[in-house]
């Protein structure tokens, strides 16, 4: 008995790592306003140099990733060799999980059958290679919101130096020039490239918008597009889509929280009926054992 529990403990706790890395808690406030004010997206995080590993990953394995994970990669500030890395490594460890599990058994004299070692550790090997992909998916999702957040308080900037009597090219450089973060930075990098390279800084945007997958900053290329060329007076309109993103950004952050208490319910439903299995058990072995 003894022994079975302590295999059914280890193997709890290899799922519940597991879990928790696939399904990872959300960050404190703190931890997002540091995130904030991290540097752009397009420095690689840990810019070491590849080992053989990671370069022959990236060779063979590198040109079947897809475009959204390239933009997803190029957002967290990871290359392909760790990602690649990466993958192979949880895929290698989680597989290896389930023999491990077997072994420990076999030593407090326990005889698994080979075909549940096998199976877990097929298993255990494709959670594994799922993890990497969910904290990338994740940590890209969480900095295109970072940036919708800079993208309306910098319409509003924008809108108050047309407002000031600037044109739109002025007024664009100033407002990127004014804010802080990561996402004003690439704001100012963009404009800057438009200007060495002689381009329009709405189409900087809207190759901006279409390398990150930021369809706000690809509809501002469209805004910014229609007043450089047209002359049209979109000051209140720019004013009226910074408030829409902050609108869609609060809807969206009470449907998370919403969600949350949702769960949380269900987490609630969860041990009460672990309690009630947990004390109704015995009673019901004593009345059925007495038939």
């Amino acid at each position: 008995m003894i022994p079975a529990l302590l295999v059914g403990l280890v193997g709890g706790a290899a799922v519940v790592v597991g879990l928790s890395a696939l399904v990872p808690a959300p960050p404190s406030i703190a931890l997002v306003l540091e995130r904030l004010h991290q540097p752009p997206s397009g420095t690689l995080a840990g810019s070491r140099r590849p080992g053989w590993l990671s370069r022959g990953l990236e060779r063979f394995a590198g040109p079947r990733l897809s475009a959204s994970t390239r933009r997803d990669l190029r957002l967290v500030g990871m290359s392909e060799a760790d990602y690649l890395l990466r993958r192979v490594m949880w895929t290698a460890g989680a597989g290896l999980a389930a023999p491990g599990l077997s072994a420990i058994a076999l030593a407090l004299g326990l005889d698994p059958p080979v075909v549940i070692s096998a199976g877990g550790a097929i298993a255990l090997g494709a959670l594994g290679a799922m993890v990497p992909p969910v904290v990338v998916r994740s940590g890209a999702k969480a900095r295109r919101d970072d940036f919708t957040y800079a993208l309306s308080g910098f319409l509003d900037l924008v809108a108050v130096e047309m407002a000031g009597g600037r044109g739109v090219d002025q007024a664009l450089e100033a407002a990127a020039g004014t804010g802080q973060g990561w996402a004003f930075a690439e704001l100012r990098r963009v404009l800057a490239q438009a200007q060495l390279r002689g381009e329009a800084p709405w189409d900087a945007f809207d190759r901006l918008g279409a390398e990150l997958a930021i369809p706000q900053l690809r509809e501002l290329g469209a805004s910014v597009r229609l007043a450089g060329t047209d002359g049209a007076r979109i000051t209140a309109s720019i004013g009226a889509k910074a408030k829409s993103l902050r609108n869609h950004a609060q809807s969206r952050m009470e449907a998370e929280a919403h969600a949350a208490s949702e769960l949380m319910s269900v987490a609630l439903m969860v041990l009460l009926g672990g309690l009630v299995l947990f004390v109704g058990y015995p009673a019901a072995v004593s009345i059925l054992s007495g038939f």
